[in-house]
């Protein structure tokens, strides 16, 4: 009877310890598919602890989504050009309203060096006031002119923060 029990006791054990780390094993990697904005697992089933974290895990993730998709709105409907360099000073992110303020489209200045649009008497001084905001001076405003794609100058004011996680202002 004793060795029966022992026996028993240790099947539950190494039944319900791969039970359990399967579904923990499930969180981990939704986990990994949220940061890389992938679909996520099916919810786990039941009503246990480690399904009620799941489903406030999912729900998480939902609401992540939804501000996301309300801050690509905002962003895509400013009347403000509002866009994203990278470290080696490209355009990375623009905003539709670059057409309007400096008559090039997003496509245009995506991947191009955003100096080759600043007047150039405008240059020394926009490169400076973009380092201090990468030294994290928090936001930084600074005037300067932007050439239009016509040569026609703009007067525009730079609101400049620089993100250390995305390097980029």
């Amino acid at each position: 009877g004793l060795t029966l029990n022992v026996v028993l006791a240790v099947w539950l054990a190494v039944f319900f310890g791969k039970e359990i780390s399967g579904r923990l094993g499930v969180l981990a990697q939704n986990s990994h598919k949220l940061t890389k904005d992938e679909t996520l697992n099916p919810q786990v089933a039941g009503s246990d602890e480690i399904a009620q974290l799941d489903q406030v895990f999912h729900a998480m993730a939902k609401s992540i989504r939804e501000a996301a998709a309300k801050e690509r709105a905002i962003v895509r409907h400013a009347i403000d050009v509002i866009f994203s360099i990278d470290a080696q000073g490209k355009f990375s992110a623009v905003n539709p309203a670059s057409l309007e303020a400096w008559g090039y489209t997003a496509e245009e200045l995506l991947d191009r060096q955003h100096l080759e649009i600043i007047h150039a008497d405008d240059v020394a001084s926009t490169q400076l006031r973009q380092q201090e905001a990468r030294e994290g001076k928090s936001s930084i405003q600074f005037e300067n002119r932007i050439v239009r794609k016509n040569d026609t100058i703009v007067h525009t004011l730079w609101s400049a923060h620089w993100s250390e996680g995305e390097q980029s202002p």
